[in-house]
């Protein structure tokens, strides 16, 4: 064999894939190992979509679960982490893996150059290509282009690609879209593969979308992503331990909870389990490396060209009593229409697609559900419960991310992307008085910004129509409204007076609204100063741009009453 006939080796280990940006700004791709080496340089991931970071990341986070985690179990240096019960000493652990130095990460490097691991990683691979089945083939041996999982592509209309760059995908994006391919890929019907035993008629009909899309992804950020990937780590799930048949302490999940590159046999064109409507996930690596789809990339000697996807593994969605969490970034809500009898059903909370951060900011301050309980509140992603080992005035950025489906989940609509910056306390169980008034001003916010669009329907009164209701004034105010909320909150620590927090927002927000109001009516035609009389209830009232606005300074002084100066009426006894 010449070396043109040669398959493509491409190695996730060694070669660069990943796009990130560094704490100096600039942005380059890196390998596995250079991620790992540079974690505490590394600002972020910077991809050119929400989503492909987060499916990145999660296999991100497993490598370094699985790293430390096997360091932890084999390595004699790593014995000042235990205490004297044979447990991990996670704040002994912490504190050394958040210093700066490259060699804390050494564990991590060591797991992807294990001679049985680094090669499940190469993207070609003949008999394990990663994340893929290697023979994968349809009874008629079709498949599709390289565009089936760029998912702003498929549509010659919409994408952003010119038509070359939608037919191949070099290496390095190849990986990239095929992990975020099992996490984000739509519904409907796929590929039917030869030895799924579920195709029928040649077709494989469908299971639901990718895990992840599934869910309300919530994501911690640190200062670097040596901080990131430990605010995202599952701490009692992954250090939970017990005795092995010999009597002596293991951890429970190191041999069971195993990302797709450890499991033995790989994965075939069948579901795990075949026999199952569902596969139940091992764990937390497990379901951050979900395969919800086989698939496999149909490269030649410098690109990928072809792509064959057809349905994996499928989990359900739903979870009794809400136990079995197993993804750390998600929250739960209760499903009442799901729950019956005894029987408690909870589902991945989703993100809200429209005020996303409004909405937002209340499921992730609110009291948390324990998992069981009555009180039907929501379960918090699991990562917030390891938050109480780290200093309480940290600084952090949470982000919201998620995906909103078309009909029947079987297109992707939008990305949710937000975020908002939060000292790391009011994520805890504490500071309920902090958090009631950060939900509190959220809320008037809202309520505030929804009468500008009564206000404005008021001005069409004034201008001799109908009232209508305006929705655009609200979301624009909302929308600008979002990035002073975001610095309001900056500014919070858990040492701040509760008072002074609301009273600095009531101020904030009421001179940003007021003046919103302003422009409404500055943009208005010159009728509504003069304004249009109409008989209510037998009387004639008068409707124009004055009237309207002193009902508007109303609401908005009983919104924010801390905006308004208050006069301390005199006491005579004073003067006597």
């Amino acid at each position: 064999m010449n070396s043109a006939e040669r398959p493509p080796s491409f190695s996730l280990v060694d070669q660069p894939w990943i796009r990130v940006q560094y704490l100096d700004g600039d942005v380059k791709e890196v390998s596995l190992i250079g991620f790992f080496e540079n974690a505490y340089r590394i600002k972020r991931l910077a991809h050119e979509d929400a989503i492909i970071d987060i499916a990145v990341f999660a296999m991100l986070e497993a490598c370094f679960i699985r790293g430390f985690l096997r360091y932890l179990d084999s390595s004699e240096d790593a014995e000042a982490f235990f205490d004297d019960e044979g447990q991990v000493d996670i704040q002994a652990w912490l504190k050394h893996a958040l210093q700066p130095n490259d060699s804390n990460l050494q564990p991590v490097l060591d797991y992807l150059n294990d001679p049985e691991i680094k090669p499940r990683f190469d993207l070609f691979h003949p008999e394990h290509p990663f994340m893929q089945v290697a023979d994968l083939h349809t009874k008629q041996g079709k498949h599709s282009e390289a565009s089936r999982i760029i998912f702003d592509s498929e549509s010659n209309h919409f994408s952003i690609r010119a038509a070359e760059g939608k037919n191949s995908l070099t290496f390095a994006d190849a990986a990239r879209r095929l992990i975020t391919a099992h996490a984000y890929d739509y519904s409907g019907i796929k590929s039917g593969a030869i030895g799924d035993p579920r195709v029928k008629g040649g077709k494989g009909y469908p299971i639901g979308t990718g895990w992840h899309g599934a869910t309300g992804k919530v994501i911690l950020h640190g200062q670097n992503m040596a901080e990131t990937l430990l605010l995202n780590f599952p701490f009692t799930e992954v250090f939970a331990t017990g005795l092995d048949e010999e009597g002596y302490s293991e951890f429970i999940n190191i041999n069971t909870d195993l990302p797709v590159w450890e499991r033995t046999p790989v994965d075939g064109a069948a579901q795990r389990q075949p026999a199952e409507e569902t596969v139940q996930p091992t764990g937390v690596c497990d379901i951050l490396t979900w395969q919800s789809r086989r698939i496999r990339l149909f490269p030649n000697a410098d690109s990928v060209t072809g792509v064959l996807v057809s349905n994996g593994d499928k989990v359900s969605d739903k979870f009794i009593d809400g136990t079995n969490l197993f993804d750390p970034w998600t929250s739960y809500r209760y499903s009442k229409n799901q729950s019956k009898g005894k029987t408690d059903i909870w589902m991945p909370l989703q993100h809200a697609q429209e005020r996303t951060l409004w909405k937002g900011i209340d499921a992730l301050l609110a009291q948390s559900s324990a998992p069981g309980g009555q009180d039907k509140k929501p379960i918090k992603p699991r990562t917030f419960d390891g938050l109480r080992y780290f200093p309480r005035s940290k600084q952090v950025k949470v982000q919201l991310v998620g995906v909103v489906y078309g009909t029947q989940n079987a297109v992707i609509e939008t990305t949710i992307d937000e975020s908002l910056p939060i000292e790391l306390a009011l994520l805890t169980e504490e500071f309920a008085e902090h958090k009631a008034v950060i939900t509190e001003n959220a809320e008037k916010a809202v309520e505030a910004s929804v009468r500008l669009g009564s206000l404005a329907g008021q001005l069409l009164v004034a201008a001799g129509k109908e009232y209508v209701f305006q929705a655009d004034p609200t979301e624009s105010a909302l929308h600008r409204l979002e990035g002073e909320f975001r610095e309001w909150l900056a500014t919070i620590s858990h040492e701040s007076h509760p008072e002074e927090l609301k009273r600095s927002w009531h101020v904030q927000a009421q001179k940003f609204l007021k003046r919103e109001a302003e422009r409404l009516i500055e943009a208005a035609p010159p009728k509504v100063h003069i304004g249009t009389l109409k008989e209510d209830n037998g009387k004639t009232v008068l409707t124009n741009a004055a009237t309207a606005y002193r009902f508007y300074a109303k609401i908005l002084k009983d919104t924010f009453p801390l905006a308004y100066p208050t006069t301390r009426k005199e006491n005579p006894d004073e003067h006597e």
